[in-house]
């Protein structure tokens, strides 16, 4: 059975990539409270030198905070996963993950679900774990807050009345693919980007990097910094 296109976990970065950059036809709740998008799917080590990835990053000068965004598609909470989270600092975060200094001075997890929230909820709260839990898909046509507190408490007021987010509709031309895209849609975009790429550096060979970029043709207007793994 084919993996539906595109999958739940692409569809939420997508929109909320969407939303930090102002996309029309996505809520601008979290833009309007100066929230912008840090990085993608950058793993770094935090302070036990464990590595995280999150689905995203995001920080808002205006309210000094930073989030990091981990996205279930069901109710498969990964204890392990999460205290690797909670392991993370905020000098993990400027140093590692290279979020601006100036730009928080606090942070977070939001844990990101698309099924199952009352089981997650349960899991979180047997295992002693207080980070925001999430819950969204196509089902409720928001994004609401259904466990815990979110630092700001602006954004707190918002996802617990629920940010109106239309799934059926979320563009995903901000990152097109990812490793749960069928192969035959993976070939679409990344077969046509290597002649690209082949043709600009008249070389016969490529680069990841332009590679990269000519998939996600947006990734340098939304990821100013260059990061590693740390």
């Amino acid at each position: 059975m084919e993996t539906q296109y595109p999958s739940w976990n692409l569809r939420l970065v997508n929109a909320f990539v969407g939303m930090l950059t102002g996309a029309p036809g996505l809520p601008s709740d979290l833009r309007e409270q100066g929230y912008r998008l840090h990085y993608m799917e950058m793993p770094f080590r935090n302070s036990r030198d464990d590595i995280v990835k999150p689905e995203l990053i995001m920080y808002s000068r205006p309210n000094t905070h930073a989030v990091m965004i981990e996205g279930k598609t069901g109710g498969n909470i990964d204890l392990d996963q999460l205290s690797r989270y909670q392991d993370v600092t905020s000098r993990d975060l400027i140093e590692r993950a290279k979020v601006p200094r100036d730009a928080f001075t606090t942070h977070e997890l939001w844990m990101v679900v698309g099924n199952k929230p009352d089981i997650c909820a349960s899991v979180l709260e047997e295992n002693g774990y207080h980070c925001p839990l999430l819950y969204t898909d196509e089902e409720v046509d928001a994004l609401r807050l259904v466990r815990g507190k979110v630092i700001d408490s602006e954004v707190h007021q918002r996802l617990t009345a629920g940010i109106a987010v239309d799934w059926t509709t979320v563009p995903v031309q901000f990152v097109p693919i990812d490793l749960d895209t069928p192969a035959h849609i993976i070939t679409s975009f990344v077969g046509p980007a290597v002649v690209r790429c082949l043709i600009s550096s008249g070389q016969g060979r490529i680069s990841v990097s332009s590679l990269y970029s000519e998939v996600i043709p947006q990734i340098e207007s939304f990821s100013p910094n260059t990061v590693h793994l740390a």
